[in-house]
């Protein structure tokens, strides 16, 4: 199954490692395949400082943990779709 996934769920994952939603990112290959727009990385640069502040984790382990959740998601360059008029 195909499944599309925003920066809220990113950072749900980020914010709870042990919760459902990063054990479904990280444990579910077999069953779902998610998909985020590309953007989601700026964003998640974006909010930097506030995940290392709610989350308590280090610099390392914020950027561990970001980049294990975001092997599992194919990024879609929304520009490469054209605009609905």
């Amino acid at each position: 199954m195909k499944v599309v996934v925003d920066t809220n769920i990113v950072f749900s994952g980020i914010l709870n490692p042990q919760g459902t939603i990063s054990d479904l990112l990280l444990n579910s290959n077999m069953i779902f395949e998610f998909y985020a727009p590309a953007i989601i990385t700026e964003e998640l640069n974006r909010h930097r400082e506030k995940l290392l502040k709610l989350s308590m984790l280090t610099e390392l382990e914020l950027d561990v943990l970001i980049n294990i959740l975001m092997k599992k998601i194919d990024l879609i360059d929304l520009d490469t779709f054209p605009s609905s008029t």
